[in-house]
């Protein structure tokens, strides 16, 4: 039962690495589409960064709040099992 949240997590994160690979994809090709339709590069190429650095940060920012959830549930585990030892050697003295 507890592989079943793990592995939600797990896909929860792939769905979302896909989710950023398409986004970057989607910059690259609309980047190619305004070069090619005659666009200026002065603002194609700029706009194509300052995208790519805004979906590095969002990246990013989707780790840390990965990483801060995952360490709050691993915390949760701990401090449950902490409680139920303490539980049962209390049953036991009982």
């Amino acid at each position: 039962m507890s592989n079943n949240p793990q592995k939600k997590q797990k896909n929860l994160q792939r769905i979302i690495a896909i989710c950023f690979v398409l986004q970057a994809a989607i910059i690259g090709v609309r980047g190619n589409l305004d070069a090619l339709s005659g666009k200026p590069a002065l603002n194609t190429i700029p706009r194509m960064i300052i995208q790519g650095v805004a979906l590095i940060i969002k990246a990013k920012g989707a780790e840390k709040k990965d990483h801060k959830k995952r360490s709050q549930i691993y915390s949760t585990i701990d401090n449950e099992q902490w409680i139920m030892d303490n539980y049962l050697s209390l049953k036991e003295e009982d």
